[in-house]
């Protein structure tokens, strides 16, 4: 038996197409309201206080104030981080904070080894580093005061 050239199927499929007076359209029975409400969902939405902030870890608070940009809650968060001690660095666009004060050694041409500071790497690795001999510039230091 001889194969059909894709022309004839074509053909074929063509003669058989659906056309709209084939089919008519359902029309179900009992049909669902457009404003239909689902009692689970709540209709309020939810507040949110500081003090369910204050139980969150430090991540959380990251990733709020990373991907929660001009919220309420990324207000929130920046106000939780900096009660923890973490300064904005506007340059640099990330957090930092003060580490475990280490043994003053030895000073250089009269000038001291910069501190040793914790900082949250939200580019690459998503975590805290530590950042060694790091002289934090006050000028791109977010200091303002969080009411």
């Amino acid at each position: 038996m001889e194969m059909p050239s894709p022309y004839d199927m074509l053909g074929a499929s063509r003669k058989n197409f659906p056309r709209p007076q084939d089919s008519s359209m359902v029309v179900p029975s009992n049909p669902v309201p457009y404003k239909r409400i689902n009692a689970q969902f709540p209709t309020v939405p939810m507040t949110v206080s500081f003090e369910l902030f204050t139980k969150f870890d430090e991540d959380t608070l990251f990733f709020i104030f990373y991907y929660q940009h001009d919220t309420h809650e990324q207000y929130l968060a920046v106000k939780e981080l900096k009660r923890r001690g973490w300064e904005y660095h506007t340059k640099y666009m990330t957090w930092f904070k003060k580490h475990q004060e280490e043994p003053k050694g030895k000073e250089v041409n009269g000038a001291g080894p910069g501190k040793s500071y914790l900082y949250f790497d939200y580019e690459n690795a998503w975590c805290q580093m530590i950042k060694k001999d790091f002289v934090l510039e006050p000028q791109y230091v977010d200091d303002k005061p969080i009411p």
